[in-house]
C-alpha cells in the first residue's frame, strides 16, 4: 500500500495517488449530495471550481508524466 502512495525512487507522493484522492473526496461529495440538499446546492455554487480545479491538476499530472516517458527518448 504504500507504493501506491510513495514514490521510492524520487522520494515523494505519486502524483497518481492525489489525483486519485481528489476523485475519491468528489465521488464522496456527490454522494453525501445526493442526500443531503444543503450539501448539493454548496457544490452546485462551486461547480466551476471543482471542475476546473480537478482538470487542472489531472491536466499537470499527465503533462508531467507524459514529459518523463519522452525525456528519454531526446
Amino acid at each position: 500500500m504504500k507504493s501506491l502512495a510513495w514514490n521510492k525512487k524520487e522520494n515523494s507522493i505519486r502524483g497518481s495517488f492525489v489525483n486519485l484522492m481528489i476523485t475519491v473526496v468528489i465521488l464522496l461529495l456527490i454522494v453525501i449530495g445526493a442526500f443531503c440538499d444543503e450539501v448539493a446546492d454548496r457544490m452546485a455554487n462551486m461547480a466551476a471550481l471543482i471542475i476546473g480545479f480537478f482538470t487542472s491538476t489531472m491536466g499537470i499530472w499527465a503533462f508531467r508524466k507524459s514529459r518523463e516517458r519522452n525525456h528519454g527518448q531526446d
